[in-house]
């Protein structure tokens, strides 16, 4: 086992109150400071092997993930050109349905268009596509218009927005009927306050996430046993 990685989660949440998601993220271990980062600092091939530990380790433990999560959501960098990443991938959606779960495919907000016939092969094979963080950098109409999304990730600062501003709530209703409308779903990023929670629900989102239902946590992989899934 590595140790200069780890991943952690966080709780993706149904508008009835069911942790139904999670969503994995990887950290890295910075030696001169001796401190867990986010990867996004990180130049593209190194960014890509984290992120190759991250689904090899997720694809060790799908066997052990509550049988009431019904997706795992994992970060989609459409830079990657590196093959044996799109391979894991691939293995991990197939893992994850054999346990009965669905792989979600979050497309990142600075990924460029690229390698979107990867991103198709696997949808075809029952991953979903999503957009995280809508309303930031390339995670907008355009890309909503040209992928077969699944999901959509509201941005944080999107959502916060509509705090004190009622044409702003308006807006977000309307783009959230709409996407209700052609069938997609959609997460409320961000709710970290009871009044977070309590306006997300008015708004009608379908998921919320947020630090308001729990820290992302670290997985603890070693504790477990693992079954080998082919």
């Amino acid at each position: 086992m590595n140790n200069d990685f780890k991943v952690l989660y966080q709780k993706i949440i149904s508008n009835k109150g069911e942790e139904v998601g999670i969503e994995c993220l990887g950290r890295y271990l910075d030696c001169y400071e001796n401190k867990w980062k986010n990867p996004f600092n990180l130049d593209v091939s190194a960014r890509c092997e984290l992120d190759i530990k991250i689904i090899n380790e997720l694809i060790r433990k799908v066997s052990r993930f509550d049988r009431a999560i019904k997706f795992i959501s994992v970060n989609v960098d459409l830079s990657y050109d590196n093959k044996i990443y799109w391979r894991y991938l691939r293995k991990l959606n197939s893992c994850l349905n054999v346990h009965g779960k669905e792989l979600y495919l979050e497309v990142l907000e600075s990924s460029p268009m690229k390698n979107s016939e990867e991103l198709i092969k696997l949808n075809n094979h029952g991953a979903k596509i999503c957009l995280d963080d809508f309303g930031v950098c390339n995670s907008n109409l355009h890309r909503l218009m040209s992928l077969p999304i699944h999901l959509v990730k509201v941005d944080r600062e999107v959502f916060w927005m509509t705090s004190h501003s009622e044409q702003n709530q308006s807006l977000l209703k309307g783009f959230i009927d709409s996407l209700r409308k052609n069938k997609i779903k959609i997460v409320c990023e961000g709710l970290e306050t009871e009044g977070h929670y309590t306006e997300a629900e008015m708004l009608g989102f379908d998921y919320y996430q947020g630090f308001y239902f729990g820290m992302p946590m670290e997985i603890n992989t070693e504790e477990l046993n693992y079954e080998k899934c082919s």
